[in-house]
């Protein structure tokens, strides 16, 4: 449909389920943004502008709470991309930041290598891979602030990926 503008897409997509139409909207903010979104089990984590919110669903409904019970900051930016691990959060920023929040407690740490926004991130057994509009690629770990290898590219770099067969 590409006649239809990606906002009214998105809003049609929303208001849809099950082939029936939903008036109701779960969640609203003032800002123009296209989120990012992750089910985990029985919570929703959704970026909005600099925040992530983590969102309880209702055992009765399956609908969702209306404030989020955790809200993972820190970028002064919008958040471009997360990713969640069982024991972590991390999220790339239009700040160039990368934020690496503990699932389960208050602590996180910032990785500082990109000089524009990090637009992907994938993270597999303490190993995280970030691409980024500066025209980069690089190889963190969980255990530094400091990238354990950059990968020089030709463009900017719109998607990175962990093989799942890692070892």
């Amino acid at each position: 449909y590409p006649h239809i503008p990606l906002k009214e897409r998105v809003k049609i997509a929303q208001n849809w389920y099950d082939g029936v139409c939903k008036g109701a909207i779960p969640l609203k903010w003032k800002t123009k943004l296209l989120p990012w979104l992750q089910l985990d089990g029985k919570v929703l984590y959704l970026s909005q502008a600099a925040d992530i919110g983590a969102y309880h669903l209702r055992q009765d409904s399956g609908r969702l709470q209306r404030n989020p019970f955790e809200i993972y900051s820190g970028h002064k930016g919008d958040v471009c991309r997360f990713v969640l691990t069982d024991s972590h959060l991390i999220s790339g920023g239009s700040d160039g930041k990368i934020l690496v929040h503990r699932r389960r407690s208050d602590m996180s740490m910032e990785l500082s290598g990109h000089n524009q926004e990090v637009n992907c991130l994938d993270s597999k057994d303490g190993l995280i891979v970030s691409g980024s509009r500066d025209q980069t690629a690089r190889i963190w770990t969980l255990t530094s602030s400091c990238p354990r290898d950059t990968i020089p590219m030709y463009d900017r770099v719109w998607s990175v990926a962990i093989s799942p067969t890692l070892r």
